[in-house]
């Protein structure tokens, strides 16, 4: 499929559907061809739009008290679909049926919903301090009462209570009066299909526009590393999902027809994942759900439960199947702990090299040099793909193509010869471009970072070009300039750090931000140290990263303790296991989400600090490093 046989992401499903029993999803022996899932869309998109004048009909029952609230004609209404789900067919039909309601520009309905995809690790406060409406008190701006904030909150299953408490705090915030939200389980319309397997009779068009639209369609958030409020949402168009999906069906990735891309690795809530999903969707594959025997035939939420990276049970998914209505996987889409994670099970059980694999897609971290030979020796077919993106980007800036195996000479030279190409410690080379995007570095001590460096030096990495969010999300207020300080001009600024070489290739080189990266998660350290700092017993508390070799990096924590608790005979750092026990408790009770609770905790008798009082963690990483072994506790 070409940029211009479609205009919208729903209209290539369509054009799918014409090739009819071809599989979309596919789990144990059960399918979903493109032809069916055209009508579950269409039952998703239905029910939608039914929700909505039902949950805004009871929003306006709520305020109805008040005297001075305008008719239902003369408000502005801000609706929000939000996913609260692992990844399932529903999932994504429906929220491809939610952004068909937004696609086309000339469509004025007042009750215009927008998706948007929540992380499912988050608390319940987290998932509502995301969702709730912000006003700027300094500028003393609010919601007027013309202003109607309404969230139907869709969870799948093993979120409801999740879903109803984040609902809970979302109404009961005195602040944004004009905010409503409700819980709803997400609709089963595939198992309603599977039990019918000889219905479909809708046969409607979608929406449909002259060229790609540059209107908002979907919602996915950061990771919150450099916000104070926390995770941010970005503005999504429909031309730059559909251009970073497409990019995708083309060299090096390839999605096509033959693509069988694992479903359930990286999670629908980032945007490498659903960026994948959608070039299935474009390329005419079929996205596949790892089951193990139990669940065989459930299609729905229902069979694919599970939480969290199984890796045995992916790695059945990769093998070649005897029985021919079993469809065995070929494509990864993965972040480097989910690899280490099926070695640790090749070589546990001696597993043979799976020669079935044909594309790994590597992203959120670069691939080490050892994990690398692991998987050329596990997967000698396949083509390892490794990529540097963010969520405002809309997916992917740059592909870095590391070629079919060992004895491929373009792939291994990249890769061996990557050290001695690089002219900064620790960069990381990350590739180039495709074609509709462009990439500059810029000098971080200029004003607003816009004077680019020459080519060699490194700098702050900017972007533009279609791809690029339409600006931060701010409900109430879509415009607000506050929040787009990262976009200047046509360029996006991603604070990160790299250069580019003589070839145009690209080059990471770490955050400006104090981030960590761990287990495809972005943590910000001061937003753990602002926790653990309120532990009773904490005097001082150092967030930082030290290498692991299952997540990468992992959050540590380097901790002075008050008083009688201090230990004064410490010689540089101490790592202390019931600490961290402890701390990790706490952390949970004050609703951290999990992969931000350090996983090391050192006691140090004090902090070293430079002759302005800051912290020196670069020292402490020094003097912990020390300590026993550098694999995760948990």
């Amino acid at each position: 499929m070409t940029m211009t046989d479609s205009t919208s992401l729903t209209e290539a499903l369509q054009r799918n559907s014409s090739i009819g029993k071809s599989p979309l999803f596919s789990i144990g022996n059960q399918t979903l061809s493109y032809d069916t899932c055209w009508d579950i869309l269409y039952q998703h998109k239905k029910w939608i739009c039914n929700k909505i004048v039902s949950v805004h009909d009871d929003a306006w029952k709520k305020d109805e008290c008040v005297s001075s609230s305008p008719s239902p004609s003369q408000t502005e209404n801000d609706i929000v679909i939000g996913y609260l789900s692992a990844n399932s067919p529903d999932l994504l039909l429906s929220m491809l049926g939610c952004i068909d309601l937004t696609h086309c520009s000339e469509r004025k309905e007042a009750l215009s919903p927008i998706p948007a995809m929540i992380n499912v690790r988050w608390t319940p406060l987290e998932t509502q301090r995301a969702l709730r409406v912000h006003t700027d008190k300094s500028k003393k701006q609010a919601i007027d009462d013309s202003q109607r904030n309404v969230t139907i909150l869709l969870y799948g299953q093993g979120y409801e209570e999740s879903a109803r408490q984040a609902v809970h705090l979302i109404n009961s915030d005195t602040n944004n009066h004009h905010h409503f939200a409700v819980a709803l389980p997400l609709p089963l319309f595939s198992n309603d299909i599977n039990n019918n397997p000889d219905r479909s009779q809708h046969h409607y068009k979608p929406s449909r526009s002259k060229e790609l639209s540059d209107s908002d369609a979907l919602i996915l958030f950061t990771s919150g590393t450099s916000s104070p409020n926390g995770a941010k949402g970005v503005r999504l168009s429909h031309r730059s999902l559909f251009i970073q999906a497409h990019a995708k069906t083309c060299p090096p990735c390839n999605y096509d027809s033959q693509s069988r891309v694992v479903a359930t690795t990286v999670p629908w809530f980032h945007v490498g994942g659903i960026s994948s999903a959608l070039a299935v969707v474009l390329g005419g594959g079929c996205l596949v759900f790892p089951s193990d025997d139990e669940e065989e035939g459930r299609i729905g939420s229902e069979g694919v439960r599970r939480k969290g990276f199984q890796p045995n049970i992916v790695l059945q998914s990769l093998q070649r199947r005897d029985d021919a209505e079993l469809i065995a996987a070929n494509t990864l889409v993965v972040v480097p702990t989910m690899l280490h994670a099926m070695f640790q099970l090749q070589k546990q059980h001696q597993l043979p090299p799976n020669d079935n694999v044909r594309l790994i897609l590597v992203g959120g971290q670069s691939i080490g040099d050892k994990l690398y030979q692991h998987t050329r020796q596990f997967f000698p077919k396949a083509r390892i793909v490794q990529t540097y993106a963010c969520t405002e980007a809309g997916s992917s800036i740059t592909f870095l193509d590391l070629g079919y195996s060992t004895s491929n000479s373009d792939g291994a030279a990249i890769k061996a010869n990557v050290d001695q190409q690089t002219k900064v410690d620790g960069a990381t080379l990350v590739g180039s471009t495709p074609p509709h995007i462009e990439i500059e570095i810029f000098d971080e001590r200029s004003d607003k970072h816009m004077i680019s460096v020459p080519k060699g030096q490194m700098g702050i990495i900017g972007t533009r070009g279609p791809h690029v969010m339409s600006g931060y999300w701010n409900r109430g207020n879509t415009d607000n300039s506050d929040e787009k300080s990262q976009q200047v001009g046509d360029w996006m600024l991603t604070n990160d750090l790299g250069y580019i070489d003589s070839q145009n290739d690209l080059y990471f080189c770490g955050r400006v931000n104090d981030v960590i990266r761990t287990g495809g998660e972005s943590v910000l350290a001061t937003s753990v140290e602002d926790v653990i700092t309120i532990y009773p017993d904490v005097e001082e508390c150092a967030i930082f990263a030290l290498p692991d070799d299952k997540f990468g990096d992992v959050v540590c924590a380097a901790i002075v303790l008050k008083g009688e608790q201090r230990m004064m005979e410490i010689n540089g750092a101490v790592e202390d296991d019931q600490l961290r026990t402890l701390l990790r408790t706490f952390c949970e009770q004050q609703q951290l989400a999990g992969f931000k609770r350090p996983r090391r905790v050192f006691r140090m008798h004090s902090l070293p600090r430079n002759s302005s009082g800051k912290v020196l963690k670069y020292d402490i990483v020094k003097v912990c490093a020390t300590c026993t072994g550098n694999r995760s506790r948990l």
